[in-house]
């Protein structure tokens, strides 16, 4: 018998510090630095009140080239009850997908993320791969 999966990689607003993570702050319990092979696209401002403001926009991966995309592996307490509304959060932009993400020290793990399943033409790509950077760019 396989053990679920209770990790995600989080690359955006989700990250520890930033506007979203909020949702998931009670439920996290490890959290640490790693990345994924893709490309980091920034997507428009929006509004999901009562949850969540996100004035300087959201990012997306966008998966099949060969960039790094900087984040987070966060292990989640009892994930299947976390998974739901993530997937309600992301919306239909996004589909939920377990892939290998690498540690700081090397090693690779399996975890959910969220990749951007339309179409990333005439978007602004993020040469940092850094969301959190991307946004500190813009607020100076």
């Amino acid at each position: 018998m396989s053990t679920p999966v209770d990790r995600i990689f989080v690359y955006g607003t989700l990250r520890v510090g930033m506007e979203a993570h909020s949702l998931i702050a009670e439920r996290v319990v490890t959290s640490a630095p790693a990345t994924i092979r893709g490309r980091l696209i920034a997507l428009p401002p929006v509004s999901t009140e009562p949850l969540v403001v996100l004035p300087v926009g959201y990012p997306g991966l966008v998966e099949g080239h060969d960039s790094t995309v900087v984040g987070e592996v966060l292990t989640v307490a009892r994930i299947a009850t976390v998974l739901p509304m993530l997937d309600d959060f992301e919306g239909d932009q996004y589909e939920r997908v377990l892939r290998h993400v690498t540690l700081q020290n090397g090693a690779q793990m399996t975890a959910w993320c969220y990749v951007f399943t339309e179409n990333p033409l005439q978007r602004r790509i993020i040469e940092s791969g850094d969301w959190r950077e991307y946004v500190r760019s813009r607020s100076q």
